[in-house]
């Protein structure tokens, strides 16, 4: 198989052949440097080369807690399609190197339950992952799961993107999340018909769009058809009705700038009446289109309609003074908390006066047992100075008396050799 397919050689090959793992256990060689097997030289093979629709990609990791930001945090990966993969072989995986030297050949991040990924091989170089012991894998750290995980991506996008350029269908279309329409991976330029209407009707919607979209520009205005104006309208309307009711302020990201600020617990009765005046011009508008200079006029008259000074009655008819119940009970909470808020902070300062004086206590303790350390250290060296002066007296007197007693062995010897003397000189007279 490896001689039918020899762009795959070495994938086919490097798990029964020590010559074929050898050529790629380095990424780069120098001239100077030869690997021979059997008194034959090994040939260097660079796997990029068996690549064809190249593509390549930066991975720069997120460095954790305590890891050093250098240089070395980054992978050139380089991926693409081997040149046998038109055969759909299954081929596939990445030559991860360490320092120029391959720990793990052709790893397969992605096992894809069809034909996902066949063909694609990549290389790269990790100098920030630690190898295991026998340099034949990689520690199990979080940089490596962050690796392979964004190898599993970088594959899948290739293999979405290119599959068709080698004679794979039916990829997966994707959902664009800003038009909500399904797109070919290839994506397309232009705008396909809905499965909902026919292939009749489709040019006609679109040259009717584009008519509309000529009368707008003519006239000065934006190219959203007004179906969708009056739709965008009618969902604010709805919120703002919803969010009143609640007495609560409209926040929706597309409200009006009028509708954002919240209203005060005096002023939301006049608001109200606001509110249900400017949803009636909203309706009347609905029903009969206008133009933009239209809407802006019933916005200015919404915004002097809410300057009106009317905040002594609500849509009911009553008075504000309805609401004193709450306010006094409001008053009555706010006076118990303070009042707890007292007592709790009388208990702490008590609390913070016997702390101060238990470590007051502690404080003089501490300083009267260090006072009786200097003490006895003092008298320690007293007694060792006493017991060194003694040991030097009694040394003087020890070399005293053994001085003596050498020059007493002295004149006993003198003393015999002069007795000894006189005794030979007697028997010779």
């Amino acid at each position: 198989m490896a001689k039918r397919f020899p762009n795959s050689k070495h994938f086919l090959t490097y798990r029964h052949s020590l010559r074929s793992y050898a050529s790629i256990l380095y990424l780069r060689l120098s001239d100077a440097f030869q690997i021979f097997l059997r008194g034959k030289e090994i040939e260097h093979h660079n796997i990029v080369t068996d690549m064809m629709l190249k593509k390549e990609v930066t991975y720069r990791p997120v460095a954790t807690n305590g890891l050093p930001k250098d240089s070395n945090m980054v992978a050139d990966v380089t991926i693409g399609f081997v040149k046998d993969a038109k055969f759909h072989i299954d081929v596939q995986g990445f030559n991860v190197y360490h320092r120029n030297r391959l720990i793990k050949p052709f790893w397969r991040v992605w096992t894809a339950a069809g034909s996902g990924g066949r063909g694609v091989i990549g290389v790269l170089e990790a100098n920030f992952i630690e190898p295991a012991h026998d340099k034949q894998d990689f520690e199990r750290t979080t940089l490596l799961a962050r690796l392979e995980a964004r190898l599993i991506q970088m594959q899948k996008d290739y293999w979405s993107g290119n599959a068709h350029r080698i004679g794979y269908v039916g990829a997966r279309s994707f959902r664009s999340p800003e038009t909500g329409r399904e797109n070919s991976p290839e994506g397309s330029p232009g705008a396909q018909p809905s499965p909902g209407h026919s292939g009749k009707d489709y040019p006609k919607q679109r040259n009717a769009g584009k008519s509309y979209s000529a009368s707008s520009k003519k006239s000065g205005k934006t190219s959203t058809p007004f179906s969708c104006q009056q739709a965008e309208k009618s969902a604010r309307t709805k919120r703002s009705a919803g969010s009143i009711l609640h007495g609560l302020p409209d926040t929706s990201d597309d409200s009006d700038s009028e509708f954002v600020n919240t209203p005060s617990l005096s002023s939301k009765s006049h608001i109200l009446n606001a509110h249900r005046k400017y949803f009636q011009n909203e309706n009347t508008s609905l029903a009969t289109p206008a133009s933009n200079g239209t809407t802006e006029k019933e916005r200015s008259i919404t915004k002097s309609q809410l300057a009106e000074p009317n905040a002594r009655s609500n849509v009911d008819g009553h008075s504000i003074d309805d609401h004193e119940p709450v306010i006094k009970q409001l008053r009555d909470e706010n006076a118990s908390l303070k009042e707890r808020l007292l007592i709790v902070e009388e208990a702490t300062s008590q609390e913070l006066v016997m702390e101060r004086d238990k470590v007051k206590s502690l404080t003089e303790r501490l300083e009267d047992l260090q006072r009786q350390l200097d003490t006895a250290n003092k008298e320690q060296e007293a007694l060792i100075d006493i017991f060194s002066e003694e040991r030097s007296r009694r040394d003087e007197e020890e070399e005293n008396l053994r001085q003596k007693l050498k020059e007493a062995s002295n004149t006993i010897q003198e003393l015999l050799l002069e007795k000894s003397n006189a005794g030979r000189k007697g028997q010779k007279v």
